[in-house]
């Protein structure tokens, strides 16, 4: 099992480098086009493009939110059994990319979009990793905070 665990981490380590520059291109792109809370539309559009060539699907507009997405990265048949790790296992990122007025990306929001979907990708290609892989777009942050808007109609359950 300890052997299996550090391949899994050096796996990880070597994905993720070779996804660095790609990640950071994302956090650029975005963090030069601010937009405000519920007009995310390059954000989306930048971090759904990223997630489907990672081999995710993406669905827009969720919980009637426009510019709300859920990116799923299914396993079909992990290594590990569902016994060991419970059946329907889902490791989901919170994906922020929305700006401040006057301000544009005070609070980072760009850098939690790239690593949120940056680190998706690089877990959906551990081979023993049972369950899914999510990225949630979740807009609106510094007004209305669309998570809760997700939590409250169910999406979270």
């Amino acid at each position: 099992m300890e052997q299996a665990v550090e391949t899994m981490k050096r796996d990880v380590r070597d994905h993720a480098r070779r996804s660095r520059e790609e990640i950071w291109q994302i956090a650029r792109q975005i963090g030069e086009h601010p937009e405000l809370g519920y007009q995310e539309y390059f954000a989306v559009e930048v971090l759904s493009d990223y997630l489907r060539r990672n081999g995710f699907s993406v669905e827009t507009g969720i919980a009637g939110l426009e510019t709300a997405f859920v990116a799923r990265y299914p396993r079909s048949a992990p290594l590990i059994s569902a016994a060991e790790t419970g059946a329907g296992t889902k490791i989901a990122f919170l994906a922020e990319y929305d700006a401040l007025p006057e301000i544009g990306h005070g609070c980072g929001h760009h850098l939690i979009a790239a690593a949120s979907a940056g680190a998706a990708a690089v877990l959906s290609k551990i081979a023993s990793l049972p369950g899914e892989v999510w990225v949630v777009g979740t807009p609106a942050e510094e007004t209305s905070g669309a998570k809760v808007l997700l939590a409250e109609q169910g999406f979270f359950a």
